[in-house]
Formats: structure tokens, sequence, C-alpha cells
């Protein structure tokens, strides 16, 4: 479809409100929560305008809220333990339907390790829920997906040099995330497949 530029669109506006606790349990352990509300005006959308054309507008309302939940642990000098966890859900305040085209659940658990005084080494996980498509969407959901990343970092190769090695999306996940309707990209967008990367850091 033709996509028609609109002189007349204009920025969403947004209110948000959020409460925050964070506590220091111990030495070893840190851990906080979130919760948010927000509403959306004029909310930018694509609209078919008829003869095979789209076009962004401001359209309607949204709004949503969630929660988030964090924690920082070292079980071991050695050992550093970072997670999250988020939801969110929001709706279109016209249908009153979900809005959709956002997953409702987030994880990310990440570790680092200190081999010794030189290697570091860093897993770290990502789970990406269901995303839903939104009302009048008839493409099926974007099913959920895992990816996990890992890098090996050497931080005294010849100081002040160091040198890292990371690979992302290491099981080589097909991972998309969702496209407006109506449908511009049949198949959502395509992520990042697997990808190594070599760092060479220089601190002057």
């Amino acid at each position: 479809p033709i996509q028609l530029g609109n002189p007349h669109l204009k920025p969403e506006l947004i209110d948000t409100y959020e409460l925050a606790l964070s506590h220091k349990a111990s030495e070893q352990l840190l851990y906080s929560i979130n919760i948010y509300h927000y509403q959306i005006n004029d909310y930018i959308v694509l609209i078919p305008t008829g003869l095979g054309s789209n076009q962004m507008q401001n359209s309607g309302k949204r709004h949503g809220q969630g929660f988030g939940l964090e924690t920082d642990y070292s079980p071991l000098d050695n050992l550093r333990i970072v997670a999250n966890y988020s939801y969110q859900i929001s709706k279109d305040d016209t249908t009153k339907q979900v809005s959709g085209e956002n997953p409702n659940h987030q994880l990310y658990l990440r570790g680092e390790w200190n081999i010794n005084k030189a290697w570091l080494f860093s897993p770290q996980l990502n789970m990406i829920g269901q995303q839903k498509r939104a009302a009048g969407d008839t493409r099926a959901p974007i099913e959920s997906y895992t990816t996990i990343d890992v890098s090996l970092r050497h931080k005294k190769l010849a100081q002040p040099l160091s040198v890292a090695l990371s690979v992302h999306n290491s099981f080589n996940a097909n991972v998309r995330e969702a496209s407006p309707a109506p449908a511009v990209v049949a198949n959502d967008f395509p992520m990042a497949k697997r990808s190594i990367m070599a760092e060479l850091n220089y601190q002057f």
C-alpha cells in the first residue's frame, strides 16, 4: 500500500504516574519494585484512507499499567546476578480492547563471574512473552521467544588495553517484533540472527 505523509500530525501526549521502592537488604542484596499507570492522547496509528493508501494519524486514546521487579545479588565475592521481570497491559479507550503489539511479560537475567582478576564471563538470558495483535488485526500473535547472549572479557590484557568476545542470540532464535496494521510488513520486523562481535578497548 501507498504510505501518505501527514503534515497535520501532532506529537503524542502521555501522562505517567509511577511509585517506586528500593531496599538494600544487605551488602550482597538489593531489590526494587515499581508500579505505574499511563494515559496516551493523540495516539499515532496507521489508518487506511482508501484507494490502497495508508496514513499515520492521531487517533484515539490508550491507557495502560504494569509493574517491574528487579534484584541485584552477589552470593560470592566474584559472582553477581542481576534479574528483572516486568508486566504491562494497555487498552484502547475507544474499542475497550487490549491494544496488543507489545509483550505483557518480559524477563531478564544476567550473571557476571570474575573467573580471576583478568577474566570476566557474563551470560545473559532474555525472555519475551507473546505479543498479541491490535483490535481488527487478524494476523496470528507473535509467539514468545528466548535469546541467550554470552561474553568473555579480558580486563588486563595490557593496561590500559582490554579485549572482549561476545555472541548475541547464541541459539539463533527467530526473533520478530510486531509491525502495525494494516500490515505493511506481513511477517513483521525481523530482528538480528546470531552475531559474533570482537571488541578492543584502549583507554587514554
